[in-house]
């Protein structure tokens, strides 16, 4: 409720209610205090009226108890006890004999008397206790340190009464406190939220308009003209740093509008290299491999016609050129494949990397049966990728990890662990290694570290670098001569297919 109301009233409210409790302390305090001390000097009056008048009564007590001049005593008893009609508080007052038997009375018009002789005695000659708003005074009575009877006194306490009245008079005091407290807190609070509130209005300005020239009126020299001028000097700040910042706003505009120029003229130049290279794809597959078929079939019919009529030495050659030219052929096809790579159309959709590694395995499937191999993998997730581009990924780097084995049957394991923006994903093998100074060189395209001993054209491993960077990523290993290979790559996840399609759009050749 109060985070709702305006600072003039929370500062009427607060001023109101510390005047409040301030008087209501202060009343309570000070009537607590005289109502204690009330009811100790009322106790002190009640003892002093209490032992003047046993010292009174004594002598005539002591007559009653000896059976001497009775009636005499009785009537002085009864005088002495008479003048406590002047206290109007005293309800009653009654004397014992040394035997409890009721000597003398007075009750106050219109009450009873109090006769209790068998009230609990207590250690002292003079006690009292209470009874609700009444005080009951005990006082045995001695005469030559005999004891000769006692003296009852019944009264009532006037230290109530003269409570409620304390509280009506402090009800009547808070009143009027309540009252000048609010006309004090109505002129002073103007001294401090009228300057608030103009400088709050002109914040609303300023937040609506933006119009940073606007100023706050100052008044006086306090704390509140202090913000008003350090509001007006933070006005003047942001109007500077506003200034200079449209100004680099409208630089950099321009500079964004003229990259972008440059940008667009790059990107259809590539697009126009990416043609080129789809039609230098097309003449390799049809215009450059047509030749090389047509000398390997000549090279091989001239071995089957003139075999056994030729020496070997050309038979020797004619193997050289068929082997050639198959070579050629091999390297043309692994070279397409790999221009492919970028100049094909990407399909970015959500593809399950398990379905992709069970591809991958049925495809390669002679190759596992052939050399006993065993495939694992773990938990595989499910990303936004070129599905066709990552199962070539998978079946280059098995493939790889069969072909590089070593005399023990081939144990490839695949996983997958996510991290804050990637997916790294890990192809170990048990395999032959490969030493560290070829980190570099085995990404290296038409690079072959066994050139004599396995095949293959040395471009597996490239195209599985431009597969990773395509989908922005990495792709690395970790080797140990003959204990196996680790492949790590990573996949960028949670990325929209429209940024992949211009990264696969803009990736030089």
């Amino acid at each position: 409720m109060l985070s709702s109301m305006n600072i003039k009233n929370k500062l009427i409210i607060i001023q109101l209610l510390t005047a409040v409790v301030a008087i209501m302390l202060c009343g309570l305090f000070f009537g607590l205090s005289y109502f204690n001390e009330l009811k100790d000097n009322e106790i002190k009056n009640l003892y002093f009226s209490s032992r003047v008048t046993g010292e009174l009564t004594n002598v005539h007590l002591d007559f009653l108890n000896q059976g001497l001049n009775v009636e005499d005593s009785q009537k002085e008893i009864n005088k002495i006890l008479v003048n406590f009609s002047t206290q109007p508080e005293v309800i009653s007052a009654t004397v014992f004999d040394a035997k409890g038997k009721e000597i003398a009375s007075y009750a106050k018009k219109g009450e009873n008397y109090y006769n209790n002789y068998n009230q609990t005695d207590s250690s002292n000659d003079l006690w009292h206790d209470v009874d609700g708003n009444y005080y009951n005074v005990y006082n045995n009575i001695f005469f030559n340190e005999e004891y000769e009877g006692r003296l009852n006194i019944r009264y009532k306490s006037r230290a109530d009464q003269i409570l409620q009245d304390i509280f009506k008079i402090s009800a009547i005091v808070l009143f009027i406190g309540f009252i000048v407290a609010f006309g004090l807190s109505t002129i002073l609070q103007k001294s401090i939220s009228e300057p608030i509130l103009k400088l709050v209005s002109s914040m609303r300005q300023v937040s609506e308009s933006k119009n940073y020239d606007i100023r706050v009126e100052q008044s006086g020299s306090d704390e509140i003209a202090e913000l008003s001028s350090g509001f007006n000097e933070m006005l003047s700040q942001i109007k500077l740093r506003d200034d200079e910042v449209q100004t680099a706003r409208n630089s950099l505009e321009q500079r964004v509008q003229e990259r972008t120029k440059e940008l667009n003229e790059k990107a259809r130049a590539l697009e126009i290299s990416n043609k080129e290279l789809e039609q230098f794809a097309y003449i390799a597959s049809h215009d450059l491999q047509e030749p090389l078929r047509m000398i390997g079939s000549f090279a091989q019919l001239i071995a089957r016609r003139y075999k056994g009529k030729i020496n070997t030495e050309i038979n020797d050659y004619i193997d050289f050129i068929v082997e050639g030219v198959s070579r050629m052929q091999n390297l043309i096809e692994d070279l397409l494949l790999f221009s492919r790579v970028n100049t094909r159309k990407t399909n970015f959709q959500q593809a399950d990397f398990k379905n992709i590694v069970e591809k991958c395995k049925s495809n390669l499937r002679y190759a596992i049966e052939t050399n006993e191999a065993q495939i694992t993998y773990a938990a595989m997730p499910s990303l936004v990728i070129d599905e066709l581009k990552i199962l070539q990924l998978f079946q280059n780097l098995v493939s790889n990890a069969i072909k590089f084995r070593s005399d023990v049957p081939p144990h490839i394991h695949i996983a997958a662990e996510e991290q804050e923006n990637y997916w790294l994903f890990a192809v170990k093998d048990n395999g032959i290694g490969i030493e560290k100074e070829y980190g570099k060189k085995v990404f290296m395209i038409f690079q072959r570290l066994h050139k004599n001993t396995y095949p293959g054209t040395g471009i597996g491993l490239s195209i599985c670098k431009r597969i990773v960077e395509l989908h922005r990523g990495k792709i690395w290993f970790e080797s140990e001569v003959g204990q196996g290979t680790t492949f790590f790559f990573t996949i960028h996840k949670n990325i929209h297919p429209a940024l992949l399609e211009e990264t696969a759009k803009t990736t030089a050749y």
